[in-house]
């Protein structure tokens, strides 16, 4: 069990599990941030998937809430777009 106990029980307190309905929300909120910002700073979706190296489709799967970026596509998302990646994740307002 370690340090913290049993683990299982800590990473409940840390992530919530979400209901399907929870999580397609949280998807379409963190789209809804990159389009926003995408759209701020002037940048096609075609433009931002070039940058990332990605299909352009992906990145409409991301706006739409269809999909989650990966960590990398996520970090890479924030670094174009000029935002923390807690400000995508809806964890900061910055």
């Amino acid at each position: 069990k370690g340090l913290l106990g049993d683990p299982d029980k800590f990473l409940q307190g840390l992530i919530p599990l979400d209901t399907p309905e929870a999580e397609a929300e949280r998807r379409r909120a963190v789209g809804a941030r990159i389009k926003a910002m995408r759209k701020k700073i002037g940048l096609t979706q075609a433009e931002v998937a070039q940058k990332l190296g990605i299909a352009s489709q992906s990145v409409t799967n991301y706006e739409s809430g269809k999909t989650d970026p990966s960590i990398r596509n996520l970090i890479s998302l924030a670094a174009v777009l000029g935002v923390s990646t807690d400000y995508l994740l809806g964890r900061s307002i910055h």
